[in-house]
């Protein structure tokens, strides 16, 4: 007797728990690229791009800004948090491109966010999905290296994991990926510099990508700050010289 489709579906889920947790074979790692510098272009090899890799180049063609998301594997708890974290700056800041690199095939991930309620509220978004299969060149030439196993399954990110799914009802789902490859997030200037970087030191460090945003916009201006620099240039309000004062002339 053939097991049910629920049974299936556990014997995939934990199949694809028990490969995700295969040692990992990196491309090798590059310097993370750090705000003032150029960001780093992607064009891959013949063989690559037969497995699904995308290229990214900057800057960008539109000389638009941007925000580059390397997510955790889909399946991730953290990786929806941060693709939920996504689409609502995207709503809020239709000026900047985000793109979401993904270990995935673009077909994986798109059937992934089929399922995420976060892309019904916003159906009008489009997030341009950059995939980078084995062995994640694109990650490793951004600086997303492995996490260590305490970093992975330690303490602090279990208890997270729990309060993930108790707070937020987001749980472990079925994972398409490697555990082991870390995320990051970068955002990037019209001109193609970085602007702001973070790479993730453990599975639940989430990029805050409030912070990727802010770092694209310009600065805010104090008004204190201009009232008081009116202030200075105001003459009638300048203090007068030792053994000076006003005379009126008629």
């Amino acid at each position: 007797m053939p097991p049910s489709p629920s049974a299936l579906d556990t014997m995939t889920w934990t199949w694809a728990d028990v490969t995700s947790l295969a040692p990992l074979i990196q491309a090798p790692l590059q310097p993370i690229p750090q705000p003032g510098c150029s960001a780093p272009s992607f064009w891959p090899t013949t063989d690559e791009a037969k497995r699904g890799a995308a290229e990214l180049v900057y800057p960008l063609k539109e000389a638009r800004k941007s925000v580059v998301v390397f997510t955790r594997h889909l399946g991730c708890p953290f990786c929806q948090v941060t693709i939920q974290d996504m689409y609502t700056l995207a709503h809020e800041n239709d000026d900047i491109h985000f793109f979401l690199v993904s270990q995935s095939d673009t077909e994986t991930v798109d059937s992934y966010l089929d399922h995420l309620a976060i892309t019904k509220w916003f159906p009008h978004i489009t997030i341009t999905t950059v995939p980078s299969p084995h062995p994640h060149t694109l990650y490793s030439n951004w600086g997303i290296s492995q996490l260590t196993a305490s970093s992975l399954l330690g303490h602090s990110v279990i208890a997270n994991v729990a309060k993930l799914a108790k707070e937020q009802g987001i749980k472990n789902t079925t994972t398409h990926g490697s555990r082991w490859l870390s995320s990051g997030a970068f955002a990037v200037d019209e001109r193609g510099t970085i602007a702001w970087s973070h790479v993730a030191k453990s599975a639940d460090d989430v990029s805050d990508l409030k912070a990727a945003v802010a770092a694209l916009k310009p600065p805010k201006q104090d008004p204190d700050r201009w009232r008081d620099l009116n202030d200075r240039d105001d003459v009638s309000k300048r203090p007068l010289p030792p053994n000076r004062c006003l005379v009126s002339h008629y």
